[in-house]
């Protein structure tokens, strides 16, 4: 069976958790590109919701944030 997947609700739930996620650290978005060992500029696409992360870089996310992609991409948390 094939899955349907929304790119724009994916990539806008990703943007609300590293909003969400960087509000309870109560840190800048250097801070958490720093945490994720990712470009500031690149985090900040992808928390403001211009540009979804790569596998690479759900993955680092992942690492930084100490959470599971799945939670990452699939839950509002």
């Amino acid at each position: 069976m094939k899955m349907k997947f929304d790119k724009d609700k994916i990539k806008d739930r990703i943007s609300s958790n590293l909003l969400k996620i960087r509000g309870e650290y109560g840190c800048s978005q250097r801070e958490m590109s720093q945490k994720c060992h990712i470009n500031r500029n690149m985090y900040g696409l992808w928390e403001d919701g211009y540009v979804m992360p790569s596998a690479l870089g759900l993955l680092s996310l992942s690492e930084g944030l100490g959470i599971s992609i799945d939670d990452l991409v699939k839950k509002d948390l």
